[in-house]
């Protein structure tokens, strides 16, 4: 039945064995025979080391990352309150030096008006002044 399969021709001279063989203990023992096995071994474990390290190296470089962000953000935080009690002084100050400038122009109004109601007074203060 094989001899039909592959097209022998018993006149040309081919002949068919049908042997049982193992071909993986063969393909084992050559390997082992020339170290191959061992190296394979060694690489795999150098292969499976350098992922391990990536991956942890990637978790901590993203904790970091996740960190500075967090801080940056505090940071801007801190700066943006800053601004805005900076920005609350100084219209603070100007409001205050609005109103004492209201209060001058308030008080020379008084002086204003009471010089012109009472002159001979405002005359004798400002002779007191000269001559003291």
């Amino acid at each position: 039945m094989v001899a039909n399969t592959i097209g022998m021709n018993a006149q040309r001279g081919d002949d068919v064995k049908v042997v049982a063989m193992d071909f993986g203990a063969n393909a084992d023992e050559a390997l082992e025979e020339s170290g191959i096995s061992d190296t394979m071994k060694l690489l795999g474990f150098a292969l499976l080391a350098v992922a391990l390290a990536s991956i942890i190296g990637f978790i901590i470089i993203s904790r970091i990352k996740k960190k500075k962000a967090e801080e940056d953000e505090e940071y801007d935080d801190v700066d943006e309150v800053e601004l805005i009690n900076k920005k609350i002084e100084e219209m603070e100050s100007a409001s205050k030096s609005e109103n004492e400038e209201e209060e001058n122009i308030t008080l020379e109004e008084e002086v204003r008006k009471y010089a012109s109601e009472n002159p001979d007074r405002v005359t004798d203060l400002i002779n007191s002044w000269l001559n003291v």
